[in-house]
C-alpha cells in the first residue's frame, strides 16, 4: 500500500521566545516492513536543515532559531510504500544486533516501571515460562504470549486521552485504569523486560480510514516491537489488540517515549505558557493528490493541551 502522509506541527507562545533548538524525528524508517520513497520537511521561520541518525538509527532532522519569534511551523510530506506482513520472518539479525538489543531494551529506566502490577501481568502470560536460551527458542510461543499480553492490556485499560500526559510513569496508568497508546506500549515494554525479552518503543502513525474503531489517531500513534528470536522485532499495538500491519506507518524506534518524541527542543525566553497543535492526513493508493488542498478539519485534526516538547532555559 502506498501512502502520502502530511503533518503539520505548530507551537504557538504566549510571549516571543529566542535562541530555539528543536529535533525532528518525522522521517519514516525503511527496514523490511516499509519503504520510504519520498521525505521533505519545511520550517517557518525558514531554516536550515541538519540531518544525522540518533543512537537508534533515527533519522533526526534539526534546526535553531536566534531570533526572537511567537510562532514555529513545521511542515513534513512523506510517501511510503508498506509491504508488511506481520506473521512472516523477518529479516534475521547477527549475534551483534541481538546482543545489543539485549543491552538496550531490557533496563527499566523513565516512564517504563518495573511495578507490582506489572509482575501480575506477566504471570497473566506465557512470556516467563517460554525456553531462554536463543538457540532453541520456540518463536511461536513467544509470539503466542505477546498476542495474550496484547490483549490483556487491551481489556484491561480504558483508552481516555484526559487521563495522562506525556510525562506519566507506569504506576500512574495502573492507579487510573486508563491512558493513551504511549502509556499502554510501556506496559507491554515493561511486561516484556520483566521476562527478559527486549522490547522497544515505536512512534508513528496508524492509518483509521483502513481501521475506522481504532484508537489512537489521527495525530500520532505509539506501539511496541518485541524481539523473537527466529522472527524478529515483532510489532504489537495493545491500544487496539491488533498485530502491526499495512495500516501502520513507523517512523522512530526507542527504549520508551523519551527517545523518540516526534519534536522535541529548547528555547530562552519569558513565554508563560506553549500550545501544540498537530494536524495529520493521509492519502492513500488511487486517492487523488488534489485532495491535499481540501483536507477536512474535522476528520484530520488534533489540537493538543498538553505541554509542547519544548523546554524553557534560562
Amino acid at each position: 500500500m502506498l501512502v502520502t502522509t502530511l503533518h503539520d506541527t505548530i507551537f504557538e507562545y504566549s510571549q516571543p521566545i529566542r535562541a530555539t533548538f528543536t529535533e525532528a524525528r518525522l522521517w519514516p524508517v525503511s527496514d523490511d516492513g516499509q519503504t520510504c520513497r519520498e521525505f521533505s520537511l519545511t520550517v517557518d521561520p525558514m531554516r536550515p536543515l541538519t540531518e544525522c541518525v540518533d543512537y537508534y538509527g533515527n533519522v533526526v532532522l534539526t534546526f535553531n532559531i536566534l531570533r526572537e519569534h511567537g510562532r514555529v511551523v513545521l511542515s513534513s510530506r512523506s510517501v511510503v510504500a508498506t509491504h508488511r506482513d506481520p506473521f512472516a520472518p523477518r529479516k534475521s539479525l547477527s549475534d551483534f544486533e541481538v546482543r545489543k538489543a539485549h543491552c538496550d531494551y531490557l533496563a527499566f529506566d523513565g516512564p517504563v516501571e518495573n511495578v507490582p502490577e506489572i509482575e501480575n501481568i506477566v504471570q497473566s502470560t506465557a512470556l516467563r515460562t517460554a525456553p531462554r536460551d536463543a538457540s532453541w527458542w520456540e518463536p511461536e510461543s513467544i509470539f503466542a504470549a505477546a498476542q495474550n499480553l496484547n490483549e490483556l492490556i487491551h481489556s484491561k485499560f480504558t483508552y481516555d486521552t484526559e487521563a495522562t500526559d506525556v510525562h506519566t510513569h507506569i504506576a500512574e496508568v495502573f492507579a487510573r485504569g486508563a491512558g493513551v497508546c504511549q502509556d499502554f506500549a510501556h506496559i507491554f515494554i515493561a511486561a516484556c523486560r520483566a521476562s527478559q525479552i527486549p522490547a522497544r518503543y515505536v512512534s508513528g502513525y496508524l492509518l483509521t480510514r483502513r481501521s475506522r474503531s481504532a484508537a489512537g489517531s489521527p495525530a500520532s500513534h505509539a506501539w511496541a516491537e518485541v524481539l523473537v528470536a527466529g522472527l524478529g522485532w515483532c510489532a504489537f499495538d495493545p491500544t487496539n489488540n491488533l498485530v502491526v500491519n499495512d495500516n501502520y506507518i513507523k517512523l522512530a524506534v526507542g527504549r520508551d517515549y523519551r527517545d523518540v518524541p516526534p519534536t522535541r527542543g529548547i528555547y530562552n525566553g519569558q513565554s508563560a505558557g506553549s500550545r501544540l497543535s498537530v494536524r495529520v492526513h493521509t492519502i492513500v493508493d488511487e486517492e487523488s493528490a488534489a485532495e491535499i488542498g481540501a483536507i477536512d478539519e474535522e476528520s484530520t485534526a488534533f489540537t493538543g493541551s498538553r505541554q509542547a516538547e519544548h523546554e524553557l532555559i534560562g
